[in-house]
């Protein structure tokens, strides 16, 4: 912006040095908010440099939605993706349609391989770690209700995929595709997609379980 322009609209020496402290405040705004979040070990705190200034600026971080997903796509990424498997079944003589969800051939562009990924997370994530054997009885009651969310959302999938596909019956299997170890790297080059990194994923049981009704 040009000198004649500053003062034909009006901009003086105090607006321009205002302008210019509110853009250094965002911009330092946008690096204090991964900073902050980078700083912060496994159970952990942030570093004491990051914690000074964050409470003076979390309002406005928060205001202007500058804090949002650092933990998705952190550089680290998991050590483990997790995909599943549709097998549809046209009830003749042909085999079951396995299909992947996501593929990178089937689901273009990028956009709907990142939509399908979010979603096949979403379903192994309902799934609920397994109970230890000493569990007491609410950990145990808050396990059955997981393990039936968990069926109620595979089978709002697998009921989707019927009807998508036109087929009487659909079934799901989640799949775990691993990191391959640095070593193995070094050591042999794999492909990532080599099929020793992946393996299926057992729901235990394998159906909801039936309710039991009582009599009064």
């Amino acid at each position: 912006m040009s000198a004649d322009s500053v003062e034909r609209w009006g901009i003086g020496r105090l607006g321009r040095l205002a302008a210019s402290s509110l853009l250094l405040l965002h911009i330092f705004a946008m690096f204090l908010s991964p900073f902050h979040f980078n700083t912060i070990p496994p159970g952990g705190n942030p570093a004491p440099d990051a914690e000074i200034v964050m409470p003076w600026l979390r309002p406005y971080i928060n205001f202007m939605f500058l804090n949002h997903g650092y933990a998705f796509f952190a550089p680290n990424p998991p050590a483990a993706n997790h995909l599943m498997r549709a097998s549809l079944d046209a009830d003749d003589d042909r085999p079951p349609t396995a299909i992947t969800y996501p593929d990178r051939a089937l689901h273009r562009p990028r956009l709907m391989y990142h939509r399908h990924f979010m979603l096949t997370e979403f379903l192994h994530g309902a799934y609920p770690d397994p109970l230890p054997d000493d569990a007491d009885s609410i950990s145990r009651s808050r396990h059955a209700d997981a393990l039936a969310n968990y069926f109620r959302i595979r089978g709002s999938f697998e009921n989707h995929l019927r009807t998508a596909y036109g087929v009487p019956a659909a079934s799901i299997t989640r799949v775990e595709h691993r990191m391959i170890p640095y070593d193995v790297l070094l050591r042999e080059s794999p492909s990532l997609t080599d099929p020793r990194s992946y393996s299926d994923l057992d729901d235990v049981p394998a159906s909801p379980p039936t309710s039991r009704v009582t009599s009064p």
